[in-house]
């Protein structure tokens, strides 16, 4: 209520928005995906902690899944999948008894359950109609667990598995996964789009190279032959690998290699805003609730701002896969209500301002994005929060998911120009040491068809906004991210030309007829 009361205290912002008709840029067909994430630690597990004893979701989660529209779904891991043996998610493995074992985690202490497995994960984006990323264990190679050649050969057996189809030759030594797939009740190719080598791979070289061989070199040896074996199985699938390296001059030798140039088209990157445990200075105890509020919610304003509304342009010849993103704010919760602060808001308009970033980026550089994690009980950044204790209880979408799932229905192919007036562009949050002012009202328009989307955000703490409206016509359908959550009543609305906009507020406004 007092978040509520000083939010409509202050004079409106009163605001002119033009909808041109020039195109901008492609909107990446697969920006709104998500991460389908199995941890194993700080006590998240992702989907085992909601999937049934035959490893089914519930129709309520699955009805959440399919209300954020995921283009693209990322699954393993994360962190985990480097120290998972893929054939422990699925069923009939050739010279193991019964079914999928419980294995242990990267700590070596947690018992995992593989309920979930890759199957479940190919009959779901079946049912969904969306791309899938296969993440493959890259350190068995790099450690020296696995020969070089077994590693690579057992990391492309998974790509057999999903795309090789029955009787194709396979490398010499690979068992026939085509012929276990089959016998696990899929005749047919799944057709997996995506391969990703590794997580966060750039870490492993440091501590995982043979005593007396550059770590660096070492890594890139390892590269080659998993790339190598891939393409042998499937040469028509996309591989994404790392951007990150520990080595920048190897990394960026490589990447003009002929084998990397032809194999390789898509580089990882991981961006979380804010990172790490919240800390507060001395001398921000006493800041007022509005300065916390532009904090919090323009986690990701430096980077747009550094890179000119996206993350920057890839090495020239590549694009990005941003297999990872949140805002991510550990302990922001416990603080926020104390300060005055709707953090589940400040989240929402973060994540908005990120995406709005990646869509003015465009297509020609940022191929898709996936936001982290889809399904948990514990991490505050799930998409869809479960509570295992009361398995009837309905799934909570988390502000962050509201977002992207409000662009995922909405947002149009295309981006296209618009002017707001220029007394706007004075109205800027505040700015401080590492974070630079933003404008208070962001419009972007996209377009598909004759259907234009206005995506709007008042980062405002406490100013409602009047946004006059022209270049389109007809009455637009209005869905917003407010207090946290979706808000499909009188929040947002349209009042003749004006569009009534409050502060802190999201929304995506469809006029299905254009112009």
């Amino acid at each position: 209520l007092l978040i509520s009361s000083s939010v409509h205290a202050a004079e409106p912002i009163r605001v002119q928005l033009t909808v041109g008709t020039r195109r901008l840029s492609r909107v990446p067909a697969l920006l709104f995906g998500q991460f389908l994430e199995r941890p194993s630690w700080s006590g998240e597990d992702g989907p085992e902690s909601a999937v049934d004893a035959e490893g089914q979701l519930p129709p309520a989660v699955l009805q959440a899944i399919a209300h954020l529209k995921p283009s693209v779904l990322r699954f393993p891991g994360g962190t985990d999948v480097d120290h998972l043996d893929w054939t422990t998610l699925v069923d009939r493995v050739p010279g193991r008894r019964g079914g999928r074992p419980p294995f242990r985690s990267r700590d070596g202490r947690t018992v995992v359950s593989g309920r979930f497995g890759y199957d479940e994960f190919f009959r779901l984006t079946n049912q969904l109609n969306t791309r899938a990323i296969l993440v493959l264990n890259l350190r068995d190679g790099l450690s020296g667990q696995r020969t070089l050649e077994d590693a690579a050969r057992h990391g492309a057996g998974l790509v057999a598995y999903a795309n090789a189809p029955l009787g194709a030759p396979l490398p010499i030594g690979m068992p026939n996964w085509p012929a276990v797939r089959q016998a696990n009740g899929q005749a047919q190719p799944w057709k997996v789009d995506y391969v990703q080598l590794g997580n966060e791979a750039w870490a492993f070289p440091k501590t995982l190279a043979p005593k007396g061989v550059d770590p660096a070199d070492h890594y890139r040896r390892v590269l080659q032959a998993m790339v190598a074996a891939i393409r042998a199985v499937d040469p028509s699938i996309t591989i994404i690998v790392d951007s990150r390296w520990n080595r920048r001059d190897l990394r960026n030798a490589i990447i003009r290699e002929e084998w990397f140039r032809r194999d390789v088209r898509l580089l990882a990157i991981h961006v979380y805003r804010p990172f790490g445990k919240l800390i507060i200075a001395p001398g921000q105890q006493s800041d007022p609730p509005e300065r916390w509020w532009y904090r919090w919610s323009g986690s990701f304003d430096a980077l747009l701002h550094a890179n000119r509304g996206g993350i920057g342009a890839p090495p020239a010849g590549y694009r990005w896969a941003v297999t990872e993103w949140n805002w991510n704010g550990f302990g922001y919760d416990r603080e926020a209500s104390a300060r005055g602060v709707d953090w589940r808001q400040a989240a929402a308009v973060a994540s908005a301002t990120f995406l709005h970033g990646l869509m003015r980026q465009g297509a020609d550089q940022v191929e898709l994005a996936t936001q982290s994690i889809l399904i948990g009980k514990r991490w505050g950044i799930a998409a869809i929060k479960v509570d295992p204790s009361h398995p009837s209880s309905l799934p909570k979408l988390s502000a962050q998911a509201q977002v992207t799932g409000l662009y995922a229905r909405h947002a149009g192919t295309e981006s296209i120009a618009l002017q707001l007036d220029p007394a706007s562009r004075r109205l800027r949050t505040p700015s401080e040491r590492g974070r630079p002012s933003m404008p208070l009202i962001e419009a972007l328009a996209t377009r598909s068809g004759r259907r234009i989307t206005l995506h709007l955000i008042n980062r405002s703490f406490d100013r409602d906004a009047r946004i006059q409206v022209a270049g389109v016509a007809g009455t637009p359908r209005i869905e917003a991210v407010v207090r946290g959550s979706l808000d499909r009543t009188d929040a947002v609305h349209l009042q003749g030309s004006t569009l009534h906009l409050p502060a802190q507020a999201v929304a995506a406004v469809v006029f299905p007829g254009g112009r």
